[in-house]
């Protein structure tokens, strides 16, 4: 006889496979013809699973149908869902029109951006002109001013009108007075305080007069101290003037082997071209220096105010 499980061959004598080890259930113990492939134990008619071991039962008319319905069938292949397109025939395209186009396009384009350049051009060199004429008439109006208020701070006159004076009126003998002002002044405040009082800052005219005014800075028990004169920015101190109009002939500049003045600017940068004298040691020498130097020289920095009065001779 054979396994019922594995289909070994075995005794009939057998109550276990020796080859799966399957409980042997004889023919003549079976009822129905029907047992379990896994233990072997008798199963009802209609059972769905084991009463034993609980494996689902599969009957020989369903193992067919599953063996039917698992064998390999060749793959259908799908329709393709990509439409089958009918190519167009090409249109003939009019190469030589688009290329004339285009050409003639270029051309209106390049004509118009050169009218415009030359426009431009045109309107700048107009517009240069018209900029070179008043920036030279503001240069030569700025002149002016600025040599106006330069003969007014340094107290100039015109020479026509001391002309006219000299001939109306009688020569006197001129005689100078000094006063001396211990404040911390820029050179243009000097410069009011000087007019305000009818005077001008000090003129230099000899070494007598500058050691005259030097003695009354040091009983004043300042250091530093303004002069009458200034000049523009790139003029030379060669050219300058005091302030009663006079061309400066005497000068005492500060000299030594690393210094030599006038600098014309600091160290800084800034131009100097206004005109002061200051005590280095036991000497006064001429130094040119900014509007305001009251950073460097607080509490010593004055001004000495000449006033010409007339005598009677």
């Amino acid at each position: 006889m054979n396994c019922n499980v594995c289909g070994a061959k075995i005794s009939e004598t057998t109550k276990f496979c020796k080859n799966c080890g399957s409980k042997v259930v004889k023919k003549s113990e079976r009822s129905n013809g029907l047992y379990c492939k896994k233990c072997g134990k008798s199963l009802k008619e209609n059972a769905v699973f084991c009463g034993g071991c609980g494996e689902k039962v599969i009957k020989e008319q369903e193992v067919e149908k599953i063996v039917e319905n698992t064998e390999v069938k060749a793959p259908v292949a799908a329709p393709s869902a990509t439409p089958t397109i009918t190519p167009k025939k090409p249109k003939k395209k009019n190469n030589g029109l688009i290329v004339t186009l285009i050409v003639i396009l270029c051309l209106v384009v390049g004509i118009c951006a050169g009218l415009v350049v030359y426009s431009l051009m045109n309107n700048n060199d107009d517009s240069s002109d018209d900029d070179t004429s008043t920036s030279q008439s503001d240069t030569n109006d700025d002149k002016s001013k600025e040599d106006e208020e330069n003969k007014e701070e340094n107290g100039e006159t015109n020479p026509d009108d001391e002309d006219e004076k000299s001939d109306d009126e009688t020569p006197k003998k001129v005689e100078s007075t000094y006063s001396c002002y211990k404040e911390d002044l820029t050179w243009r405040e000097a410069n009011d305080l000087a007019k305000d009082e009818g005077g001008y800052i000090v003129s230099i005219n000899s070494k007598k007069e500058f050691d005259l005014v030097c003695d009354i800075a040091d009983d004043e028990g300042i250091k530093v101290f303004w002069l009458g004169s200034k000049i523009r920015l790139g003029d030379s101190w060669d050219d300058a003037k005091w302030s009663d109009g006079t061309k400066i002939k005497y000068t005492k500049w500060f000299k030594t082997d690393d210094v030599e003045e006038p600098t014309y600017y600091s160290e800084e940068g800034e131009p100097e071209t206004y005109l002061m004298a200051f005590k280095v040691g036991e000497d006064w020498y001429f130094n040119d220096a900014e509007n305001d130097v009251s950073n460097y020289y607080a509490g010593r920095i004055g001004c000495i105010i000449e006033k010409e009065e007339e005598i009677e001779e």
